[in-house]
């Protein structure tokens, strides 16, 4: 019974590496995690700046909305200024 189950473990092993399963193709999957996770950094970096220029543009608008309205001066330094007047 022992030697059977030695043998039924060597022949297991042996299954594994010659198909190159489980831990034997360790190196394999680290390569492919890494280029996920590349590639995920990437995509968040595009995100991130696409987000950055739709809100640059949507503070353009709403200065622009703003001084069409007159809710902001046209100087954006006038409230300092008038702050050290005083």
């Amino acid at each position: 019974m022992i030697v059977f189950g030695i043998l039924m473990g060597m022949a297991a092993i042996c299954w594994c590496r010659l198909t190159q399963s489980c831990c034997f193709n360790r190196k394999q999957r680290n390569e492919r995690i890494q280029m996920e996770e590349a590639k995920f950094e990437e995509d968040r970096a595009t995100r991130r700046v696409e987000a950055e220029g739709r809100r640059n543009d949507r503070r353009k608008r709403m200065d622009v909305i703003r001084q069409k309205y007159g809710l902001a001066p046209k100087n954006p330094y006038q409230v300092m200024d008038d702050d050290t007047e005083m």
